[in-house]
């Protein structure tokens, strides 16, 4: 079993448009309305939705999911992107919505995502910008594997993975979970 998974390719349109509006974000400057960007030495994230409490059922998450009612008018083609998505999987839900900045020469260190959330939501990545020597690894055979701008990709968050970007640029995907 693959850490990842081809899923779709999203439209072209909407991804050219997002493409668009992630390379407009001032990564390194200051909160845009109320959005924080959150960063450490490899990844920067900017949260679009987010759970404050688990719940015990799909309902209860839902009910406590948080938007920021700006965010679709500032980013209309990432929204779109999330619509055509939640339409695309039949999902009736939607999680932790982020974007996620992986910086050059930057990784995220092996992992696995094991909480009850994941057994609710499914994880999908969506490349905006990367470069072919942005890899996912899977842990425990060590197979390294470049996600395409464009396509969409479920992460199976169970398997141990990792993330390594050795290339010059910084790495951007939008990370969309649903359920």
């Amino acid at each position: 079993m693959s850490v990842i998974t081809f899923f779709a390719a999203a439209p072209e349109s909407t991804v050219s448009q997002s493409v668009t509006e992630v390379n407009s974000i001032d990564w390194d400057g200051s909160p845009i309305d109320g959005i924080e960007i959150d960063s450490n030495d490899n990844i920067k994230v900017m949260m679009l939705s987010q759970l404050n409490d688990l719940g015990d059922t799909v309902e209860e998450i839902n009910n406590t999911v948080i938007f920021n009612q700006l965010t679709p008018l500032l980013y209309p083609g990432i929204y779109s992107l999330i619509d055509w998505l939640k339409s695309t999987v039949g999902a009736s839900y939607i999680g932790k919505t982020r974007i996620v900045a992986l910086l050059p020469g930057k990784g995220i260190p092996d992992h696995i995502n094991n909480s009850s959330y994941y057994s609710k939501y499914t994880r999908y990545h969506i490349p905006l910008v990367t470069h072919s020597d942005v890899k996912i690894i899977e842990t425990l055979t060590s197979t390294e594997e470049n996600m395409l701008v464009g396509n969409v990709y479920t992460l199976s968050n169970t398997i141990s993975h990792s993330f390594k970007n050795n290339s010059n640029i910084t790495r951007i995907h939008l990370i969309v979970d649903l359920a």
